[in-house]
């Protein structure tokens, strides 16, 4: 949120933390259907592919939504990228950024 706020964002971006579980049908029922452009994951990826089809059920991404997940290489998401990569309903793009602080 200090991030959003220092870009001056605040009036644009909604920042939500918390459980995707315990998230997710708050959010169906606060916002529009197809209201998400963008998604940041941040947890284990063994939750990803879960929260993708969850976030497809309820219908929040909209077309052009982008959708960020950390981690999907290293400890890794293989279920989430092998969903992403084959499926024609995705641009999928996977990038390799070194972890701060840590050895190459």
């Amino acid at each position: 949120r200090t991030l959003v706020a220092f870009a001056g964002l605040s009036a644009y971006i909604e920042v939500w933390t918390g459980h995707s579980r315990d998230l997710f049908p708050i959010l169906a029922d606060r916002f529009e259907r197809h209201a998400f452009d963008f998604v940041f994951m941040d947890q284990r990826g063994s939750r990803y592919e879960e929260d993708l089809a969850t976030l497809e059920r309820l219908e929040l991404l909209n077309a052009e939504a982008v959708i960020v997940a950390d981690n999907v290489l290293k400890p890794g998401a293989p279920r989430f990228l092998w969903r992403l990569c084959k499926s024609s309903d995705f641009e999928t793009e996977v990038v390799r950024v070194n972890e701060f602080a840590m050895p190459v």
